[in-house]
């Protein structure tokens, strides 16, 4: 009988320190979440108050286009996360565990271009938008076919590197 008393204190005490654990981490994914969408909250007030004047019409209603799905992905909630280096903000094109797409990535997939996602994911999942917006992250042209992506749609890169959320 003791033994079993035992055992039940180890079994409840054990399902205790997993459930507080889970909640803590439940809440600082909660708080990283919160603190993605208020930066994507002022993306879209920046692009919503900074469309150039020069922008075609098709080029107004693509940029239009993108930040409404913009707006979607913030709503969503479902970002990449920082597996391999916690102590400093690192971006991540896809998350590898469970393939939520960066916000230029989604953009970018949305748009039909998912080959571009795939072969910046394979050749540099860590890339900064920077990066992208120079064609320097990748040897085999991903990033030129990125930066080519952006340009019809109205985004130039100042705008297309605040995507990026820091800490």
């Amino acid at each position: 009988m003791r033994l079993f008393r035992w055992i039940a204190v180890g079994v409840l005490t054990a399902a205790a320190v997993v459930t507080a654990v889970t909640t803590v981490h439940a809440r600082a994914r909660d708080l990283e979440v919160r603190r993605i969408r208020a930066h994507f909250d002022s993306v879209l007030v920046e692009l919503d108050a900074h469309t150039p004047a020069s922008l075609t019409a098709a080029q107004r209603a693509s940029r239009g286009k993108l930040a409404a799905e913009l707006e979607r992905y913030r709503d969503a909630g479902v970002f990449p996360h920082n597996y391999d280096f916690p102590d400093r903000p690192t971006p991540y094109f896809v998350d590898r565990k469970t393939g939520a797409l960066c916000a230029v990535a989604n953009l970018l997939a949305f748009s039909g271009r998912r080959d571009i996602v795939d072969r910046v994911a394979a050749s540099n999942n860590n890339v900064w938008v920077a990066q992208l917006a120079g064609d320097t992250a990748s040897p085999r042209g991903s990033t030129a076919a990125a930066s080519r992506w952006r340009k019809p749609r109205g985004f130039r890169c100042p705008t297309f590197r605040r995507r990026h959320p820091r800490k």
